[in-house]
């Protein structure tokens, strides 16, 4: 836990305070911002004084949670503290002996790969055609085409299509399983559907009526596609009764934080994805496992 953020400080405007650890989110339209302030302190449990250090920092900056997180853990008094001040302790402890699943105490190292994926050249193909013309490539004018549902419903511009498509290509073929960092050209052909299943329409210009609706058959584009492959090290260890591994990797702009825990619930992942340098702002984003790879 190295990542800090720097908070403005209410008391003393102008002034910020630096926190370890920031998590941005928002429930019911509200920003809610959790502090977590961490000790590393060999055997020496945290006691009532540091609890108090923390409140008494908090109490003037714009945190709505704090989590405190000892290596060595608390004194009876500090978490009677934390409790009465609502503040959550935590103590990581090791893997119980002779634990061993699927990931937790079993892979050591794991392999991660990010692909970025910008299209360059987009064709869609409708029916029926258009002046004997079945198929255009999204460029110029046609950018501001409008997509939509058989039933009428607004979807997106044509601009905008290639994004949808791209955001549901299955990464599990073999052209990204074997990738390798660096650069190459990708072309991937798409059949886009709306929620509902039933076809996507491009709205066309037509003279007679003057706008038509055509069912696109195919949206085919090509490409450029970015692979960053990093080697992650995993850390083991045990919360609260449920093993888990935490691993974290730089990828291109991007600081991806993994963590996978074995419980009762069996095998879960989740990764929060914030810019690099900037902790505090980044998404959770729940995955699956399946076997020893992740999604």
């Amino acid at each position: 836990m190295t990542a800090s953020a720097m908070l403005p400080d209410r008391a003393i405007p102008g002034e910020t305070r630096e926190v370890d650890i920031c998590i941005r989110s928002e429930l019911a339209g509200h920003e809610v911002l959790i502090g977590i302030e961490c000790r590393m302190s060999g055997s020496r449990k945290q006691t009532v004084e540091w609890v108090e250090a923390m409140h008494a920092k908090h109490s003037h900056l714009p945190t709505s949670k704090v989590v405190l997180v000892s290596s060595s853990g608390f004194t009876k008094n500090a978490l009677k503290l934390a409790d009465f001040f609502g503040m959550k302790a935590i103590t990581p402890t090791d893997v119980e002996p002779g634990f061993v699943g699927e990931i937790v105490n079993n892979i050591h190292t794991v392999w991660a790969k990010r692909f970025d994926l910008t299209a360059k050249k987009v064709v869609i193909d409708f029916d029926p055609p258009l002046r004997d013309i079945g198929s255009i490539e999204i460029a110029g004018p046609f950018e501001s085409l409008a997509v939509v549902s058989s039933d009428g419903s607004s979807v997106c511009a044509a601009k905008d299509l290639a994004q949808l498509c791209l955001q549901k290509i299955d990464v599990s073929g073999e052209i990204f399983r074997d990738a390798v960092t660096g650069e190459g050209e990708l072309t991937s052909d798409h059949t886009p559907t709306a929620n509902d299943g039933s076809p996507m329409c491009l709205v066309l210009d037509d003279t007679d009526p003057p706008q038509t609706q055509r069912q696109i058959t195919r949206v085919h584009i090509t490409s450029l596609m970015r692979t960053y492959v990093e080697e992650v090290p995993l850390k083991h260890g045990q919360y609260d009764g449920t093993p888990y591994s935490v691993g974290t990797a730089e990828m291109g702009d991007q600081t991806f934080h993994w963590v996978v825990t074995e419980g009762k619930d069996g095998t879960q992942m989740g990764a929060r994805v914030s810019p690099v340098g900037d902790p505090t702002r980044g998404q959770f984003f729940a995955g699956k496992t399946k076997g020893r790879t992740a999604t």
